[in-house]
């Protein structure tokens, strides 16, 4: 047997002393699996039980309509863009279905379907760092994924919104290009599988599903040259990867495809990448770095995330405390691996590194105000740097694990375990109430809940398949609007809106309101009401989050 054998097979022995190790190794990948995922699971009961009469507004409200149309099958885009056009792809609003038509079908099971895809993708990091015959390495991944919780405002987990949804699917990207360097094909299709989902949620991340992937695909051929790899146990990973990627891909292309000229959104976004419309200048390469550093620096050092508007106009000391040592651990990193001769640990320092770049590159590429959501995902790097320290250690302690005596390899072995344990219990433990704590401060938006009740009697919640048309008379009332035309679509409501609107709705939404069975009107109060097609009724003037709205219904014929 070989040195490099050994490695792989670090509990090989005798026959009858080879399913003892396995079967541990087993049990504790679940309760690792179970502990990664438990916080989320305790915050989505938080919402469930205590916020059941939770009413989003603004971009949670649209969110919400596109998970209701995507649990009909006809969700094609991905998230709106202020710019006009949608992200590319609508795979987390399918992400959560599941969980919002089994949980409710109202806002409370939204963000407890949110909460489910952070499960998920928690659990599939915690698969994917696990290796056979390893006890370590599971256990204290969920350790690091539930410091991260904690470490990074609760907001972001609980609150429903595009950028969020990148961050622990940023860790599985990067644990998932280290994995590659075993050399299997299937790691490099899921590899292709995450950065879809990433880069369809937020096209922002397609530097960093470009530089990632190209090292998934040098880890995976240096893996496949350093030893043989035999594909046959991975061959149904493949094709089920395989068949998940097209399938996520389909909506967007038949979009496209079908899509009347010039409203395509491929061929949209692919128009105002490539040509000057995002107006106003870039930042400089020093304004990038900074931005980045301050981005990093929210896990280790617990600096606030500050206005949505990043004022790079100065040098903070994030580009020192942030970005540098970052730069430094995963050049330590990479010194390390080498000397333990730990590929996996390497190249996941490599993907770090690489995402780290990508991140400078993003901010670079934006026109106009940088927003620090646009590379939230950045925050996530220290985690997973963390993450490949744990892939080196396991590697390390496996090369070392035959030195010493028997009873002394004992007892450190039960210090080691029972230290993890309780690692893991505390870790997990803070990240559950860190979560459940921000359940209460999820956005209320009592404008939703006024107009509601208005329209209680006159336009029914149940639509049973009927077209209702919203105006959205004064254009900031549209959070407000949105959060309506959300709860009645739910109902069974179909949702019509007017071409002002395309932006907000989609073009597919765009109809007239004379066609609609049923028309709600929302305009700030004391403002004429718009002129259409339909006779309307005043019912009532709400007050709401911004400011007073007047509700007006109609009806056809």
């Amino acid at each position: 047997m070989t040195a490099t054998e050994q490695v792989r097979q670090p509990d090989a022995g005798p026959a009858d002393a080879v399913p003892a190790p396995r079967r541990r190794g087993g049990a504790v990948l679940g309760l690792s699996v179970l502990a990664a995922v438990l916080p989320f699971v305790a915050a989505a009961v938080r919402v469930l039980t205590g916020r059941g009469d939770l009413q989003f507004a603004g971009d949670q409200a649209l969110i919400g309509l596109a998970v209701d149309e995507a649990s009909r099958a006809a969700q094609f885009l991905g998230p709106y863009s202020r710019y006009g056009w949608a992200h590319p792809g609508p795979s987390w609003f399918y992400a959560m279905v599941p969980g919002w038509e089994g949980l409710g079908r109202d806002d409370a099971a939204l963000v407890a379907a949110s909460l489910s895809v952070h499960a998920a993708l928690a659990a599939g990091v915690v698969l994917v760092v696990h290796r056979r015959g390893s006890l370590l390495r599971a256990p204290l991944t969920a350790a690091v994924l539930a410091v991260l919780v904690i470490r990074l405002p609760a907001s972001f987990f609980v609150d429903v919104w595009n950028p969020f949804a990148l961050l622990l699917s940023t860790v599985l990207l990067l644990a998932l290009a280290g994995r590659a360097a075993r050399g299997r094909w299937s790691t490099l299709v899921w590899v292709a599988v995450v950065g879809s989902f990433l880069v369809q949620t937020h096209v922002g991340t397609v530097p960093l599903v470009g530089l990632v992937g190209l090292v998934a695909v040098a880890a995976t051929l240096s893996g496949r040259r350093r030893r043989a790899v035999a594909d046959r146990a991975g061959r149904a990973g493949l094709v089920v990867a395989a068949v998940v990627l097209v399938a996520m891909w389909v909506p967007p292309v038949v979009q496209q495809l079908t899509a009347a000229a010039g409203t395509g959104n491929l061929a949209q976004l692919a128009d105002f990448f490539t040509s000057s419309e995002g107006g106003g200048t870039s930042p400089t390469w020093g304004q990038s770095l900074d931005a980045v550093g301050r981005v990093l620096g929210m896990a280790p050092f617990g600096w606030g995330t500050g206005p949505l508007e990043m004022d790079l106009s100065y040098r903070s000391p994030a580009l020192v405390g942030g970005l540098v040592l970052q730069v430094l651990a995963v050049l330590v990193l990479l010194g390390l691996a080498r000397r333990v001769r730990s590929a996996e640990a390497g190249w996941s320092a490599v993907a770090v590194g690489a995402a780290l770049v990508a991140g400078v590159a993003s901010v670079h590429t934006v026109t106009g105000q940088v927003y620090w959501y646009l590379v939230v995902w950045v925050a996530v790097l220290p985690a997973a740097t963390v993450l490949s320290a744990v892939v080196l250690a396991e590697d390390a302690l496996v090369r070392t694990r035959s030195a010493g005596e028997p009873h002394r390899r004992t007892v450190l072995a039960g210090v080691a375990a029972a230290a993890t344990v309780l690692l893991v219990a505390g870790s997990v433990a803070g990240a559950g109430w860190s979560l459940v704590r921000a359940v209460p401060g999820l956005p209320d938006s009592g404008g939703v809940h006024g107009v509601l009740a208005d329209l209680a009697g006159r336009v029914p919640l149940d639509g049973d398949g009927r077209t209702v048309h919203v105006e959205i008379a004064t254009h900031e009332l549209w959070p407000v609007a949105t959060g309506v035309a959300g709860e009645l679509a739910a109902g069974g409501w179909t949702i019509q809106v007017s071409a002002d609107s395309a932006d907000l709705f989609g073009a597919d939404r765009v109809g007239d309101p004379a066609d609609a069975d049923a028309v709600v009107v929302v305009v700030a109060s004391g403002q004429p009401a718009p002129t259409l097609d339909v006779p309307l009724q005043a019912v009532g003037t709400v007050p709401s989050e911004l400011g007073p709205v007047d509700v007006l219904v109609g009806a056809r014929g």
